[in-house]
């Protein structure tokens, strides 16, 4: 028995010693994996991995627009336009609204430049002073002129009358005249104290226009821009 027991135990020995070598010999040969093997670092979140000491260009990730954001920019949008559209719409109803009234102030100004001269004299008395009804003289301008040729600025629908009231009260001169209701019209009785029938039984005031003397009383007609007016004494009307 100890002879059997002594060969297992060197048996063992051996083998042992043989895997020992094996083992030594299997180390020396094995590769340095501490410097050729890389690296690697576990990304748990990507469920991806990268090299450690190695830089990864950063990747730019576009995201799709969501229908919240559609709508968003579509409701932006809409305002935008809608802002230009108000603004284009007021800018041109300013416009418009700056031309109505630049046209009626053209309107205004030419109607307001139409103008027409108007005169007074009662020269034809100079000549007959004999038929002058006493204390009258006085009212006989020494060269028969009771107002000279005058501008004065119309408006439309003014009549002979209307303009002879507007000089005689800028330039403060008598003026007196009566309502005939059978020829619908003014009948002028008298201009700086001279009135009807002071120098003959005939006499009194006309007046012509343009060198014509209308057929209807000066209430009735109408002047127009350039017309020369005049009113003037006459010792024999008839």
């Amino acid at each position: 028995m100890k002879k059997y027991a002594l060969i297992f135990i060197l048996a063992f020995l051996f083998v042992f010693s043989s895997c020992e070598k094996a083992k030594e010999s299997a180390l020396t040969t094995l590769p340095d994996i501490s410097e050729n093997t890389e690296t690697y670092e576990y990304v748990a979140d990507i469920g991806e991995h990268e090299e450690v000491g190695v830089t990864t260009e950063p990747q730019t990730v576009k995201s799709e627009p969501t229908e919240k954001n559609k709508s968003e920019n579509q409701t932006k949008n809409e305002k935008k336009t809608e802002r230009r559209t108000e603004s284009a719409s007021k800018a041109k109803t300013e416009n418009k609204t700056e031309n109505k009234a630049e046209k009626k102030t053209e309107s205004i100004t030419e109607k307001k430049s139409d103008r027409v001269t108007i005169s007074v004299n009662c020269s034809e008395i100079l000549n007959n002073m004999d038929k002058l009804k006493k204390g009258k003289e006085y009212f006989v301008p020494s060269d028969g002129i009771i107002l000279g040729e005058t501008a004065i600025e119309i408006s439309d629908g003014d009549t002979a009358f209307d303009v002879l009231k507007k000089v005689c009260k800028n330039n403060e001169i008598q003026l007196e005249y009566a309502y005939s209701g059978g020829f619908g019209t003014y009948y002028i009785e008298g201009i700086n104290q001279l009135y009807e029938k002071d120098c003959g039984i005939t006499s009194g005031w006309l007046y012509s226009v343009n060198g014509e003397y209308p057929s209807v009383g000066a209430s009735s007609y109408k002047l127009k821009n350039g017309d020369n007016i005049m009113f003037v004494y006459s010792c024999d009307n008839f």
